[in-house]
């Protein structure tokens, strides 16, 4: 008899058990599917959309082009719950990458999301020389020395021009020619090209008929003070360089110059 009412015991415990494990999974369902609804009123609601995008700080390049290049990675959705034109989950990093990889005279890009607004701030790099690296590879380089863009022939005309025989330069020799570059400028020097030779020998073509020769192992600020040093001499005085052919730097603190005939 005992172990009839034992058995039914277990038999009903057995049934609640079930009904309650039953009951803990609905609910459980509920909670997740009322996460689900929250979540997707939340990334889906028209409320919380990126609905127009104003491009500022562009100089040169189209704003049309750039919005249309933003709006691309706006569209459609991440993992296929999230639209990507959400103000909270919008892909700001991939939006950035995708713009300095499509433009490459950006030199910045900043976002920031005001109301349904996508703010796109732009930096862009200005065009100070010319580098030309092979007979068909030319680039545009900043005053602080970075390539960007491609240079057309024209360009070659228009700006300061750094030829290599190399076929691609190394950051250390555009860094040196802009360093160059820039200390001329600063002594109202304007050069025409600065031109490397497989031999290591640079030659600097000025605006007014005249070159500057020197080793490509010399250290850029040594070369300028030097040159700086050579121009306060009487015999290099500014109303003498029309006439000047070449200065040479090749032989360290001796500064050998030529005149025209």
């Amino acid at each position: 008899m005992r172990q009839i009412v034992k058995a039914r015991k277990k038999s009903v415990e057995s049934r609640l058990g079930k009904r309650r494990k039953i009951a803990q999974s609905l609910l459980a369902v509920l909670f997740l599917g009322s996460i689900l609804f929250g979540l997707n009123y939340f990334l889906r609601d028209p409320i919380f959309e990126i609905n127009r995008v104003i491009i500022e700080g562009n100089e040169t390049l189209d704003q049309v082009v750039l919005i249309d290049n933003v709006n691309n990675s706006l569209a459609g959705s991440i993992l296929i719950l999230i639209p990507r034109n959400n103000k909270f989950a919008y892909p700001k990093n991939s939006i950035k990458e995708r713009l300095i990889y499509s433009f490459p005279k950006l030199k910045s890009v900043d976002l920031d999301v005001n109301g349904e607004v996508l703010n796109v701030s732009v930096e862009e790099y200005k065009e100070a020389y010319v580098y030309c690296f092979s007979d068909s590879v030319c680039q545009f380089v900043s005053s602080e020395g970075t390539l960007f863009g491609k240079a057309t022939e024209k360009d070659k005309t228009e700006y300061p021009l750094f030829i290599s025989p190399f076929s691609a330069p190394s950051q250390e020799e555009v860094n040196e020619n802009v360093t160059i570059a820039n200390g001329f400028a600063n002594m109202e020097v304007n050069i025409k090209s600065i031109e490397r030779h497989m031999n290591g020998d640079v030659v600097v073509s000025i605006v007014d008929g005249w070159q500057i020769k020197y080793s490509s192992n010399e250290e850029p600020t040594n070369i300028l003070k030097r040159f700086g040093l050579a121009l306060s001499s009487d015999s290099l005085s500014p109303d003498k360089l029309i006439n000047l052919e070449y200065i040479d730097l090749h032989f360290g603190n001796k500064v050998f110059y030529k005149y025209k005939e």
